[in-house]
């Protein structure tokens, strides 16, 4: 009998139950599973693939500013500061990436901004706000419990900190204005074999956008001017929600 199963293939039925359950349900979710971590690392590339890949339209067809919404927020945004081409056009997007030459130019134009990099460049990220602490509440709720006591030397009037080792934020230092922290405050990261170092500051414009930018950490001496230079932008193109 066992013999004549054999010959029609069906051996597999007189086997332990252990051996017939088939693998490729788990090498299936193997494979899913991977898939999504991949997608969640390369999303970021992605997505400034995407957008600097996306022609935008001819420069006689873009009003200049021209209007974008981001969440709820209606801007008015010059073609030229915007930093992917594929967002250079009247939509409706969840972020908004700017890049501002620094030191600004006098006169707007098309080699103000165009989407390369450079050691001046300031990098200027809007979208809606998350669930995150407003940037403020958390300087007094986590990073003022996270930093060594002992101050550094910061330029132009400010304070600088650095990170205890097991806080999260390992090199990283926090650069503030004394005579009102809650005002100004960024954090940075020291250069690191050829790239130089960065600095973030975090802003919440009312309770309907989020405000990110990013400069080379050598430009921290005219924090002052690089701060006013933002918030008059920031002005600016908010005007369309007045």
């Amino acid at each position: 009998m066992i013999r004549r199963m054999r010959s029609l293939g069906l051996d597999w039925i007189s086997a332990p139950l252990a051996t017939r359950i088939p693998l490729w349900p788990f090498a299936a979710v193997s494979v899913l599973a991977a898939l999504v971590t991949s997608a969640l690392v390369v999303r970021p590339s992605i997505e400034a693939w995407w957008y600097s890949e996306r022609a935008p339209l001819p420069a006689d067809q873009i009003p200049r500013p021209f209007r974008v919404t981001v969440g709820t927020v209606p801007l008015s945004v010059p073609y030229d500061l915007v930093r992917f081409p594929g967002q250079r056009r009247d939509a409706a997007v969840d972020r908004l990436e700017l890049v501002l030459r620094w030191p600004p130019s006098n006169a707007p134009g098309p080699g103000q901004a165009t989407g390369s990099t450079g050691d001046a460049d300031v990098f200027i990220s809007l979208s809606p706000p998350d669930d995150s602490l407003d940037p403020t509440r958390r300087l007094g709720a986590i990073y003022n419990r996270l930093l060594d006591p002992a101050t550094l030397n910061a330029p132009q009037g400010l304070t600088g900190r650095r990170f205890v080792p097991d806080s999260g934020y390992v090199g990283e230092e926090l650069f503030y204005d004394p005579a009102s922290p809650t005002s100004y405050f960024v954090r940075c990261a020291p250069p690191v074999t050829d790239q130089p170092g960065t600095c973030l500051r975090e802003i919440r414009l009312t309770e309907r956008l989020d405000i990110v930018y990013r400069f080379p950490r050598s430009l921290l001496g005219q924090w002052r001017r690089l701060d006013e230079t933002i918030s008059a932008l920031l002005a600016a193109i908010s005007a369309a929600d007045r």
